[in-house]
């Protein structure tokens, strides 16, 4: 019984990582292309906002961006970024704030603030 219990357990396990980034709640693919060096990359917005958290849109925007780098790098400690957001451009440089290395990928968080440009 414990041997099937622990082979559920990882079986469970595996199936909860590999499940792709894009499939996760409050995650949203907003960007994809191609390092200087010719890494491929994805790039996820992070839904963090908390119910009790408030948001200055006129000031700047928090943002947390998941950067999936194809292979395994060492990702910059510094990103500069622009996006969309409600249909206005913004901008700002995020910081790298963790990562770690899947079987082939490197996943990178960044965070910062985007400023309406």
């Amino acid at each position: 019984m414990k041997k099937i219990c622990g082979i559920l357990v990882c079986f469970s396990l595996i199936i909860t990582i590999s499940l792709p980034v894009s499939a996760q709640e409050g995650v949203q693919k907003v960007g994809e292309g191609y390092t200087t060096e010719g890494v491929y990359y994805e790039v996820f917005a992070v839904d963090e906002m908390e119910s009790n958290e408030i948001t200055i849109r006129s000031i700047g925007k928090s943002v947390t961006r998941e950067v999936i780098y194809s292979g395994i790098v060492i990702p910059s400690k510094k990103l500069s970024w622009s996006e969309k957001i409600d249909g206005a451009n913004y901008s700002g440089t995020l910081t790298l704030s963790g990562y770690s290395h899947t079987t082939n990928n490197t996943v990178a968080t960044y965070r910062g603030t985007l400023y309406k440009e």
